[in-house]
């Protein structure tokens, strides 16, 4: 089983991905911050398998954060978040090793295609 930690500043936001990822069977717990350095202490504490990264988060920018999870945990697949992702994403990738990038605003259902294709076989 799988463990997932969303890192995103709205409760609607974190409530809405909970109750999408619920159908998805290989996922063994979800865990939630609404900041930079609780999503850390979380990451670096339960190393969960998937970090679903907001880019703007109140207390700093989720870019940083990427970065050193990908240097310390490389093998957490990291998917970003952002309603902004959709003119970076191919650079955010290159640059900083995400795996994936969704834009909440149009692809909210496409995280959990991307966890049920990862973790199936």
């Amino acid at each position: 089983m799988k463990d997932i930690l969303i890192i995103d500043d709205s409760e609607k936001i974190i409530s809405g991905l909970k109750q999408l990822l619920s159908d998805v069977k290989a996922i063994g717990s979800i865990k939630a911050a609404v900041n930079i350095k609780d999503g850390e202490e979380i990451v670096f504490h339960d190393r969960p398998d998937v970090v679903i990264l907001d880019i703007q988060l109140p207390d700093d920018n989720g870019l940083d954060l990427l970065k050193k999870i990908k240097e310390e945990l490389p093998e957490t697949m990291i998917i970003m978040f952002s309603d902004q992702i959709t003119m970076f994403g191919d650079i955010y990738k290159k640059r900083f090793g995400a795996d994936h990038f969704v834009d909440k605003s149009t692809e909210f259902e496409k995280i959990a295609d991307i966890l049920n294709e990862k973790f199936s076989s």
